[in-house]
């Protein structure tokens, strides 16, 4: 039988991983594509993305299987607005960064839920975990081949006010 601090576990472990600022970007950011860079990262993203969702609908199914009613609400830390319509490649480093932590909370939320003692949970989080690391890698890759990017000064389109 699945305990209430199982449950509770997994359920930080599920609000972790539906918080994460990969799936913002996907789901909600909007990225414009300028170049073909753009592509790739956006692209590393939805590979991320795909993982993601993988692993935290089969975590979610175990949990409902167990009898326990839980459900994914995401809430988004209000920095990740900041993050909308910037092109993806300025967006590799935060993912990877944000990607990296949750996985290293999750992780350690694993090895409690381990402690506790319910193994089918402990295996789909690492088995979800250990899937997202080689998409996180290719993240991580894409953003060290291009180094430290600099965005375009602005340029000035045409007047402030108009003119009749």
């Amino acid at each position: 039988m699945v305990t209430p601090d199982a449950t509770a576990i997994a359920r930080e472990i599920i609000d972790e991983e539906s918080c994460g600022l990969v799936r913002y970007v996907v789901e909600y950011s909007r990225p414009p594509i300028v170049g073909g860079r753009d592509a790739d990262a956006l692209s590393l993203f939805h590979d991320l993305y795909r993982e993601s969702e993988i692993g935290l609908t089969a975590l979610i199914e175990l949990v409902d299987a167990a009898g326990r009613n839980v459900l994914r609400e995401p809430h988004w830390p209000l920095e990740y607005t900041s993050f909308h319509f910037l092109r993806p490649i300025y967006l590799l480093r935060p993912v990877a960064e944000q990607a990296e932590r949750a996985l290293g909370r999750i992780d350690e939320l694993a090895r409690q839920l381990e402690a506790i003692g319910w193994p089918e949970a402990v295996a789909c989080v690492r088995s979800f975990v250990a899937a997202e690391r080689p998409h996180l890698a290719s993240v991580r890759r894409l953003a060290g081949e291009l180094g430290e990017i600099r965005a375009d000064a602005p340029r000035r389109k045409g007047t402030s006010a108009s003119r009749w």
